[in-house]
This record gives structure tokens, C-alpha cells and sequence, in this order.
């Protein structure tokens, strides 16, 4: 809590709005966006243990507990460089205000944005070990889907349906797959079964290197 009270008493200026102000940190799950600043990707190579993957977000954050999630595509200024492919190249992104969730699982800021028709999406710079992979959904509208999703050709998840409890949108899921062998880049395959894809957010934290 800052407190920046007035100190006016005594004074011979004629300020004529004596005011004091009070300021107090909001909540992580408040939408708020930086620009991290850029780090070439040479630095990054082999070394990354901890990543956040925001798709369609407009900038980047860092959260309490250590993840840097990142922006995809880079839209919000200078960011750490990332060696980052995807099929189709360019999927259709989508952004909304975190107050419009209706709640759910994850980050509001993070699954209040994705990337819709995505089939795969492959992270290289990932230093080798077995990592816990955080996948977070929401659906943007009413539109049914369903899909499957594999890690590194290994299927993890069936039937992922991202809209919410009695069909609402805009409400998020978070799905955590773990014990994730990762040696190389970590490739995430999106498989539709109905309607199209929809991802919003990949967290990838090291537990074993």
C-alpha cells in the first residue's frame, strides 16, 4: 500500500485543492500489460525452463510464481525473441478483455485470447528434461468444437471441448499434462474432431532436468 498523504499545513502556498492519494496493488487475475524488453533468441537457444505462451495477446506479463508469458504474435513491443512455427502460419487470433470471462480455470488474461484453426504450434530453444505442460481453453462464441491434442506425436488429451458449463463461451479451462519429455523443440498438435481448433495459452515448466 502506498499512502502519499498532503503535508499542506503550515504552508504559505496557495494550492487550493489539498488532496492525499492512496494506491494499493490489484490482483494478478486484473488485466494489466508490460513490454518485456527484447533478448535475442542466440541467448535464449537450450537454455528455456520456463516458458508462458499467450496467443492473441497485446502484450507480455510476468506472474507471481516465476512464468514469463510471452505474447504470440509479438504485437506489444519489444519482447524475448522465439523460435516459433505454426500450421497454418497464420491462424486466426483473437482477443477480448479479461472482465468479459465467465469464469472458469487459468489466467483470465490469458484464456480471454487464442488462436482459432490452429493444427500445430512447435517451441524450439526448450533446454532438454521432462516438463509439466499447462494447455488453457476458452471458447470466443457459441460455436461447438472438439478436438484431440498430442505432444511430440503422442496423443495426451481426447475430445477437449473449450465451451463452457451449458454451452457459455468465454469461460476458461486449463488442462495439465504431465511428465512431458522434452529433448529437443516441443511440438503441440491440435486434431479437430468437430468445429475447429481453438488454443489460447501453453505454460512449460521444468521438473526434472
Amino acid at each position: 500500500l502506498l499512502n502519499v498523504p498532503y503535508f499542506y499545513e503550515g504552508c504559505t502556498c496557495s494550492y487550493p485543492l489539498p488532496m492525499a492519494v492512496s494506491l494499493t496493488s490489484m490482483p494478478e487475475e486484473f488485466e494489466q500489460w508490460t513490454s518485456w524488453g527484447e533478448v535475442p533468441f542466440a541467448t535464449l537457444d537450450g537454455k528455456i525452463k520456463r516458458l508462458g505462451l499467450n496467443l492473441g495477446a497485446p502484450g507480455d506479463r510476468k506472474t507471481d510464481d516465476g512464468t514469463l508469458w510471452l505474447n504470440h504474435p509479438d504485437v506489444g513491443g519489444p519482447s524475448p525473441k522465439l523460435s516459433i512455427t505454426t500450421k497454418p502460419e497464420t491462424p486466426e487470433f483473437f482477443y477480448r478483455n479479461s472482465v468479459f470471462m465467465n469464469g472458469g480455470d487459468g489466467w483470465p488474461w490469458v484464456t480471454a485470447s487464442g488462436a482459432r484453426g490452429l493444427r500445430s504450434i512447435t517451441i524450439k530453444g526448450i533446454k532438454p528434461g521432462s516438463y509439466s505442460v499447462s494447455l488453457l481453453f476458452s471458447a470466443p462464441d457459441k460455436k461447438e468444437c472438439s478436438f484431440s491434442v498430442s505432444i511430440n506425436g503422442q496423443e495426451r488429451l481426447k475430445n477437449v471441448q473449450p465451451l463452457g458449463d451449458a454451452g457459455i463461451p468465454m469461460q476458461g479451462s486449463k488442462r495439465l499434462i504431465q511428465n512431458v519429455e522434452v529433448s529437443g523443440p516441443i511440438t503441440i498438435e491440435l486434431t479437430p474432431i468437430k468445429g475447429t481448433t481453438v488454443l489460447c495459452g501453453v505454460e512449460l515448466i521444468v521438473t526434472n532436468q
